[in-house]
């Protein structure tokens, strides 16, 4: 099964050995798309334990728990991670369902809703005893050009990882969905309490994000960079504002946590936060690389994170790996050494003892 793993920061990929490619990233849909699509979305939950606090804080409770264990102890789980899979709020769904949810949603994009479509037409006809298929899943499998009501379709067929979007979509409409969600999401990831922190947002910051679309001109221009800065800043201020008055000490950015983290001491912890450092000294700040975790889909912002913040190592059904940052990222600063493939497969040999240790009791 493919995923990611946070302790480790290691990519299973459930899919034959194979050597990505920098198009895997920049031209997914024409480059294996099966394959590239699910290293997309592994990837992105990479940049998201990078970014959002929560998830942060999630994997040091899972490291405090294989470092108990591996010096005798018998230790608990975490509350977060007791708490994480629990449907809440008002709509029952979790932080787990955020977090898969946003990852759907930009693997979605970076594939382009069309292949999606087809690829269930594929496998809806192969499964169906007939050979038929929903005829208006057929026709707009048939659009070469993704728009929202493909795209709105297209995340309907992730089944429950889509549940966090559907809600936006019944609230706000397809366009102003497309619009809010990413903030919504990102930042609600950033608060110790996900979950109602997103429904907050919702509330609160979306329609102001929605208006500010409006008057940058999303709906005659599109996405451009001033768009996509101007509205990332609002969503940071008012996301803020939103946590602080719900009694939060304000956002839980990865970056400021890490250094007193427990995860300080993990090698492959402390290699990607020291290359994420780097890079936001080369772009101008940690505030762009943020917003270009927030809104991995643009062009730029894709070959930025490919390059620049490729996830250190991936591993193939047939449990060979490969050093991702060797195959689709630039080198990074010599200070830093390689890209810590053996320490992310080491980590994962400890987790997986721990966790087999786990299914003895």
């Amino acid at each position: 099964m493919s995923g990611f793993w946070p302790v480790s920061l290691l990519i299973d990929l459930d899919h034959e050995w194979w050597l990505p490619t920098p198009r895997s990233y920049t031209d997914t849909a024409d480059h294996l798309p099966r394959r590239s699509r699910t290293l997309v979305h592994e990837s992105i939950h990479y940049w998201q334990q990078l970014s959002h606090g929560y998830l942060l804080e999630l994997a040091q409770e899972d490291w405090r728990q294989l470092l108990e264990w591996e010096q005798g102890g018998h230790p608990a789980l975490g509350p977060r991670r007791e708490r994480y899979r629990k449907p809440e709020g008002r709509h029952g769904f979790s932080a787990y369902d955020l977090w898969e949810c946003e990852a759907r949603f930009w693997e979605v994009l970076f594939v382009g809703p069309p292949v999606v479509l087809r690829e269930a037409v594929t496998r809806a006809r192969r499964e169906s005893l007939s050979g038929e298929v929903d005829p208006d899943l057929a026709v707009l499998a048939r659009r070469d050009e993704a728009d929202s009501q493909t795209f709105d379709l297209a995340m309907q067929l992730s089944g429950g990882y889509a549940a966090p979007f559907r809600v936006v979509r019944e609230l706000l409409g397809q366009r102003d969905a497309l619009v809010a969600f990413p903030f919504l999401v990102h930042f609600a990831l950033k608060s110790g309490d996900p979950v109602a922190t997103f429904e907050r947002l919702l509330d609160e910051l979306a329609p102001a994000l929605v208006a500010e679309a409006d008057r940058l001109g999303i709906a005659t221009a599109g996405w451009d960079d001033d768009v996509a800065a101007g509205l990332y800043t609002l969503a940071a201020d008012r996301a803020e504002q939103v946590v602080r008055d719900a009694g939060g000490s304000g956002l839980l950015h990865a970056p400021a946590l890490f250094p007193e983290s427990g995860l300080a001491d993990n090698p492959v912890h402390a290699w990607s936060f020291a290359r994420l450092e780097q890079l936001a000294a080369t772009v101008g700040g940690p505030t762009v690389v943020d917003a270009a975790i927030c809104l991995p889909g643009f062009a730029d912002f894709r070959v930025l994170l490919a390059r620049m913040l490729a996830p250190p190592c991936v591993r193939f059904r047939d449990r060979q790996a490969v050093d991702l940052v060797d195959l689709v990222g630039a080198e990074p600063d010599p200070g830093l050494g390689g890209a810590p493939a053996a320490e992310a497969l080491e980590v994962q040999a400890r987790w997986e003892t721990f966790q087999g240790s786990l299914r003895t009791y």
